[in-house]
Parts: structure tokens; C-alpha cells; sequence
């Protein structure tokens, strides 16, 4: 039994059985069998080989067998700068074997629970959901995502137009109704493992009314949560003790950032800490010239150099500092600003007190950022709390942008310092200033950390080897 398997992008196709990677622009057809000697003397194996220009490249790092005949079935990833689409044609099931030929343990039926609002935008962690719920289903799994969100909301036109099924339900408050639907889910998806995101850890009546009525069921979570201060509070005497034997629920505990895997420890609360780092679709986020150009001169950025800052408009996002590093940089320098919140006001009151009301743009919220990161010259990470990781600083080094952002919590393990970007005091807008003159000042360094900043992110980060370690991961 012989199927085909497509994993296509924008910028190229992977060949999932030899690791091969084919130019963008052309079909790969990976072909895969029960028998991989006798896959490679196939004669239709040979004439696809002879018809394509193989390339080495690193990929999928396992074997992928038993697929029923079905050439058309493939998953496609379609985007571009502007607009973002996902179109899939998966028929039939997989089964995958290890490197030794014995078959690998199934992956489990899993409730992805996030507190996410997925019809305000469409950002990493929501493609993030789509791409795993697409491997799972490719490979006899179940991954379902169920948003925490005002109820009314639905999972947005992305996910239906990827075919991903999935529910919102306010759990933001225990109430017994919402309890109830929830253990209907569960029933009806025949889940085996939940996994909580966002949530609160311990305080989650959610989880331990669950524990109640469905006993068998696992329970992970990955600790995405910000600080509010980089300095860590330990715990001790009887909180301590009762926090140790709560966290005994989670089989699992992930975390985004060794900064998070760190403050866990310290408190020796978990003793199954993994630590498991953000993926993005670096095709999605990259550089594009034609929208750069475009996208500028609509807004009437050229000849600027344009600063970036995509945030939730909060206290401790720092956005204030960022604002009065602009007032002492050069008339120039411009500042665009995606996002909205509670400071948005305070914020606008400022750049008019400064006097910097022409050079700062309020975008609101978007539902793509890509096009922005695109245009832009600098992206700037300003947090004054300790962010868990800093996912947008992914976005922003994968569209090739340095980025300058704040030395605190996780945010330096996705800035490499000198090399995809540069880092500073947090809430001192004086060097921020300093960082971003250097960059203006210096083409040369400025395009050295771009190249390197988009290299790195592709190397470390990439939707396919994220994926591919997630599914491991699953199967442990």
C-alpha cells in the first residue's frame, strides 16, 4: 500500500520519507510504503526521483509507513503577505513506525483547552493549534481545541477554512452548566488527555471537578504565564506542601522558556518539567520586498525609519518607554504601534505631551501582523514584567526585523544578543534609544542581524520540526 504524502509551503516542499527539501514552486510526492526496500527499487518511486531536483535538508526525524493509496492525499499550507489561508486534502489514515520498524505508540485524544479568543485575530498560537490538529488527524489522533472566550465567540474563519473543528466555552468563571458541557466534550470526543493553557495552575476547579468525573483522563499544562517581576518568590511552609501534592494532577508540566522551567523548579513544586519552546510558520513570516514597498507608501513611511511594537496595551508592557525613547531620537524615526487595551488613552496623552503625536501610529488590533513586521526597519520588545518567552519577538526575527527588546524573564532566549538583535535595561528609555541609533546609524549592522535573525528563527524554530517534536512528545 503506497501513499503520497505533500507537506507544501510557500517557500518550498519537504519529501517526509528521504528529508529532501524541493523548491518553491513544485509538488513533492513522498512516496512511502510497508517495505522501504522494496519502495526504492518501485519503479513509479524511480520516475518521481528522476523528474525533481532533490536538495538535503533537514526534517521530519522519523519513518512514515502504512498509508493507504491515495496519491491525492497531501497537506497543503497556501499564504501569502496579506491574507492567510490553509487548504488540506487528507484522506485515510496513517499509522507511523520508529526507526527500528515497530510501530510507535498512538497518539492520545487530546482536549487542547487555551484561554484565546480566536475570531479577534490570527497569530502563531492559533496556527500553532491548526497545524497540530492537521498532524493529528493525519496520523489517527485527535487534537481539539477548546477556547476559553466570551461566550457568543466562535473559532474564527481560519480554523473552519482548515477544516479544524473546535468549541468556545467561557470557563473564565466556575459554573456547573459550563461543567457540564465540558464532560459532554469529553464524552463525545472520547478524550484521554486535556491539556490546559493559560489557565490557573492549581486554582482551576475545571481540573479537579474533572479529576472527579473522569478519573482515567490525563492532564498537562504548559506555563505560557508572564511574572510580574523577574525575581523569584519562593514558596514555603504549609503552601508549599499543599501546592506540591496539587501539582501532582499534571503528568506533564510544559514550559515555553528555560526562564519558566527555572521558577518552577526553584520552588521544587514539579518534578516532570519539560522544557518545550514556541514554534512559527517562518513562511508565513518572512521577508517580502513587494509588500515592504507597498505597504509603506500607503502609510507614508518612506524615507523613515519605522519602529514596530505589536502588544497588548497594558501597564507592564512598557509601550510608555518605548514612547518617550522616540522623543529623543531623530524627526525620522516613526513609531507604529499594533494593539489595544486599557493604556491605549494614557498612551496617545503621552506621545501628545511629548510631542511626538505625528511620528506614533495606532494601529488597533490586527488580525494579520505580518504585513506590518514587513514594512517595518526595527521590532521593539519594551516589557517591564518578566514575559514567559515573547512569541511576537519569533514573528518579527522570522520576517527578518532586529529586535530590540527588554533583559528580562524569557525574552533574551529568543533574542540573540549582538547577532538577531539587541537588548536593554527594562524601562530605560535612554539606552532603548541608544540601541535603536545604533541600528539606524549602522546599515551594515542592520542587515547582517537581519539575515542572521531570519536564518536563526528558521533553523531553531520552523512550524515543521516544532510540529514533528510535538508529536513525540504526545506519544511518550
Amino acid at each position: 500500500m503506497v501513499e503520497a504524502l505533500c507537506f507544501r509551503t510557500n517557500s518550498y516542499v519537504i519529501d517526509s520519507k528521504t528529508q529532501h527539501l524541493i523548491p518553491r514552486g513544485r509538488e513533492v510526492k513522498c512516496a512511502v510504503s510497508h517495505e522501504r526496500r522494496a519502495m526504492r527499487h518501485s519503479a513509479s518511486w524511480e520516475k518521481i526521483r528522476s523528474t525533481l531536483p532533490w536538495l538535503p535538508v533537514y526534517m521530519w526525524q522519523r519513518s512514515v509507513r502504512g498509508l493507504p493509496e491515495t496519491p491525492a492525499n497531501a497537506v497543503t499550507i497556501a499564504s501569502d503577505s496579506l491574507t492567510h489561508r490553509f487548504k488540506f486534502d487528507i484522506r485515510g489514515t496513517t499509522s507511523i513506525r520508529s526507526r527500528n520498524g515497530t510501530l510507535s505508540k498512538a497518539l492520545p485524544r487530546v482536549l487542547y483547552v487555551v484561554v484565546l479568543d480566536p475570531s479577534s485575530k490570527f497569530g502563531s498560537l492559533e496556527e500553532q493549534i491548526i497545524l497540530m490538529a492537521r498532524a493529528f488527524k493525519l496520523n489517527n489522533g485527535l487534537f481539539y481545541p477548546l477556547f476559553i472566550c466570551p461566550e457568543g465567540a466562535n473559532p474564527g474563519i481560519a480554523f473552519q477554512e482548515a477544516g479544524v473543528e473546535g468549541e468556545c466555552i467561557d470557563l473564565r468563571n466556575f459554573r456547573w452548566s459550563q461543567l457540564a458541557r465540558v464532560s459532554r466534550l469529553i464524552k463525545k470526543r472520547k478524550i484521554t488527555l486535556v491539556h490546559w493553557n493559560f489557565t490557573e495552575m492549581l486554582r482551576n476547579r475545571y481540573l479537579w471537578s474533572l479529576s472527579l468525573l473522569h478519573p482515567s483522563i490525563r492532564h498537562w499544562y504548559t506555563d505560557h504565564i508572564s511574572r510580574i517581576s523577574g525575581i523569584p518568590q519562593p514558596l514555603e511552609g504549609r503552601n508549599k506542601f499543599l501546592k506540591r501534592i496539587l501539582s501532582r494532577r499534571y503528568d506533564k508540566v510544559l514550559c515555553v522558556s528555560q526562564f519558566v522551567l527555572d521558577d518552577l523548579r526553584r520552588n521544587k513544586l514539579y518534578s516532570h518539567l519539560i522544557l518545550f519552546r514556541h514554534f512559527i510558520n517562518t513562511d508565513r513570516f518572512r521577508p517580502d520586498e513587494a509588500v515592504r514597498t507597498n505597504f509603506r507608501k500607503e502609510l507614508h513611511a518612506e524615507g523613515r525609519f519605522v519602529l514596530l511594537t505589536v502588544a497588548h496595551l497594558i501597564k507592564a508592557k512598557g509601550i510608555e518607554v518605548l514612547i518617550k525613547a522616540l522623543a529623543v531620537l531623530p524627526e525620522n524615526v516613526v513609531l507604529w504601534i499594533v494593539g489595544e487595551g486599557d493604556e491605549s488613552e494614557s498612551l496617545r496623552q503621552l506621545a501628545s505631551e511629548l510631542n511626538v503625536t505625528g511620528r506614533v501610529r495606532f494601529h488597533g488590533l490586527q488580525n494579520n501582523v505580518a504585513p506590518f513586521m514587513q514594512a517595518a526597519d526595527c521590532f521593539v520588545c519594551p516589557s517591564l514584567w518578566a514575559e514567559a518567552a515573547g512569541l511576537v519577538n519569533l514573528e518579527a526575527s522570522a520576517t527578518g526585523l532586529p529586535v530590540i527588546a527588554s533583559r528580562i524573564g524569557g525574552i533574551p532566549e529568543y533574542v540573540e544578543e549582538g547577532r538577531t538583535g539587541l537588548l536593554f535595561l527594562p524601562g530605560d528609555h535612554l539606552e532603548l534609544s541608544r540601541c535603536v541609533r545604533s541600528l539606524q546609524e549602522n546599515s551594515d549592522m542592520h542587515q547582517k542581524m537581519s539575515n542572521r535573525a531570519r536564518a536563526w528563527v528558521v533553523e531553531k524554530f520552523s512550524a515543521e520540526s516544532g510540529v514533528s517534536n510535538y508529536l513525540n512528545l504526545y506519544r511518550e
